[in-house]
């Protein structure tokens, strides 16, 4: 691609449809499919292939094993309302209590914020370290304290795989303190699915949010899975579609090319491309570094996402290099697009306490299995240009 003068390394934030998930998608629209909750014969052919579609991500996110069968997938129009829904619905009272960590997603983090205000029960927002992984003796102090309180059972949500920095949580251990509480917890799985293994069967996740559109399937489809056994209340309200939890007419066509997307991307996943593409990802940092001074990689001791980097540059301003990158046929991130156009440092940034100097230079660059080491050396090369004409000479030094 950086032959063409344009390079795409945000991946992040969108991929583009795989030719496989359009086929699989035009198959379906080829076909006379029915309103799912119909009863008619067209109307029942598409039930099934919604059906047939969910359990596809059942089995994808490990979840559809003999002691969780029943595990509920709610189909939504993507991560943003999945994570709406699970901040929401999954609690159990007005009065429960809400703790996210200080990196979650804004869908996460503003949905919180706002319940907490109209209940009058601010959530409680988990500190990190600077490597961006949550502090796991301040969880076990405030479970403890709702726990002598005999409050109601609290609702954990902590992001997986983080958008920003990439830094992957230590799930298994969260889970397992949560549930000595009692407290449920859900997980921000976007970015994770397809790109590294979990399980929700052994993580005993309650909940988890995932998405199409960040592995190479359509936008406009996402889901809650929901463990068996647990309360979801709707947030918008019409039809008894998906037992009322979230009404209105599912996207049969959609559903379709998200589970095709789902299983291309676990194949790449068993095959090693992954794997591959965090080798890419250390090759394009070991370039920065080496060619930039006054470089520093987020989270870069912490495991990661294998397709997310993100690089703080001494001294810049994060819109302004954004934009010259993009004059430059480089199309990267100042970390979210649900968040971009800030030009505040990021909060995720800054809860990692990434030094003032360093903080509102932080850019993300996220690659694709298609991401060539051609692409990151055309990339690094036009970057190092750009930063040594913007850079002021008294920032210039390490």
């Amino acid at each position: 691609m950086g032959s063409l003068g344009q390079l795409y390394l945000d991946h992040a934030a969108t991929t583009e449809v795989d030719t496989d998930v359009i086929s699989a998608m035009t198959e379906m629209f080829s076909r006379q499919l029915g309103n799912p909750s119909s009863q008619h014969r067209a109307g029942r052919t598409a039930y099934q292939i919604i059906e047939q579609a969910k359990m596809r991500l059942l089995r994808a996110v490990d979840a559809n094993c003999e002691d969780m069968l029943a595990a509920m997938v709610i189909a939504t129009s993507g991560g943003t309302e999945a994570n709406n829904l699970a901040i929401s619905g999954l609690r159990q009272s007005l009065a429960s209590p809400i703790i996210i960590s200080a990196i979650e997603h804004p869908s996460i983090a503003e949905t919180a914020k706002r319940l907490g205000n109209t209940n009058n029960c601010p959530a409680r927002i988990l500190p990190v370290d600077p490597n961006g992984l949550c502090r796991l003796d301040i969880l076990h102090q405030w479970l403890s304290e709702y726990r002598c309180c005999n409050s109601n059972t609290p609702l954990v949500s902590i992001i997986l795989g983080n958008n920003e920095v990439g830094v992957v949580q230590e799930l298994e251990n969260i889970c397992e303190l949560c549930h000595q509480f009692g407290a449920l917890v859900h997980a921000d799985c976007c970015q994770v699915l397809g790109k590294i293994s979990f399980s929700m069967r052994k993580l005993k996740l309650d909940a988890l949010t995932i998405t199409a559109h960040k592995l190479h399937g359509p936008i406009g489809v996402g889901a809650l899975i929901v463990r068996a056994g647990i309360a979801v209340n709707p947030i918008i309200f019409g039809g008894g579609q998906q037992l009322g939890i979230r009404p209105g007419t599912e996207a049969s066509v959609l559903l379709v090319g998200f589970a095709k997307a789902v299983e291309l991307s676990m194949a790449r996943l068993e095959q090693g491309v992954y794997g591959e593409l965090a080798l890419l990802r250390d090759y394009f940092e070991h370039r920065v570094l080496e060619s930039i001074s006054g470089s520093i990689v987020l989270a870069k001791n912490a495991r990661r996402l294998p397709h997310v980097s993100n690089v703080a540059f001494r001294g810049l301003d994060r819109q302004a290099l954004l934009m010259a990158l993009d004059l430059a046929g480089i199309m990267c991130s100042t970390g979210s697009a649900c968040a971009s156009g800030s030009n505040l440092p990021s909060p995720i940034v800054a809860a990692m306490n990434v030094p003032p100097e360093y903080a509102n230079g932080s850019m993300r660059f996220s690659f694709s299995h298609q991401t060539t080491k051609n692409d990151v050396d055309w990339a690094v090369e036009k970057l190092a240009v750009i930063i040594n004409k913007i850079r002021k000479p008294s920032c210039s030094a390490k």
